[in-house]
């Protein structure tokens, strides 16, 4: 990139740069592939843990939320008997349906994708904190 500075890791023969930022965070990832939901749970909490001792904040404060859109109600399922209690989905029909069929499970449910003034009537009530107001449009449909 001329004269500018580099947004994303750069590659030199398919190996992440030494001096790209994010290269320890792409290592921790590529080391969880292949690891069960549960795993990954785990590990990412351990981090939170460990992060927050670091900073001198109380665990508790921090929350893992877990994405869930387009993955499978079996990997939720895992995630949920592995502790995860907050999920997050961004399209709306898709969040409803897993709401249907996850019925049984206390779960906490949060939306995170761009909400269509359409949808937002299927909204309130659903979820416990919706994450991605952008409109005043989108608050009055909400409230309606």
């Amino acid at each position: 990139v001329k004269g500018g500075n580099l947004s994303r890791p750069t590659q030199a023969r398919g190996v992440m740069s030494s001096a790209c930022p994010w290269n320890a965070l792409s290592r921790h990832f590529l080391r969880m592939v292949g690891m069960s939901v549960g795993k990954r749970i785990e590990d990412l909490n351990a981090r939170i843990r460990a992060a927050c001792e670091r900073s001198g904040r109380k665990p508790g404060s921090v929350k893992l939320l877990a994405v869930s859109k387009l993955q499978s109600l079996d990997k939720i399922r895992e995630a949920y008997r592995s502790g995860q209690r907050d999920f997050a989905e961004n399209y709306v029909q898709e969040a409803l349906q897993k709401q249907e069929q996850l019925e049984n499970l206390p779960v906490n449910w949060h939306f995170i994708g761009r909400i269509q003034s359409n949808n937002a009537k299927l909204l309130p009530g659903k979820f416990e904190l919706i994450h991605s107001v952008d409109r005043e449009s989108v608050i009055d449909a909400l409230g309606r």
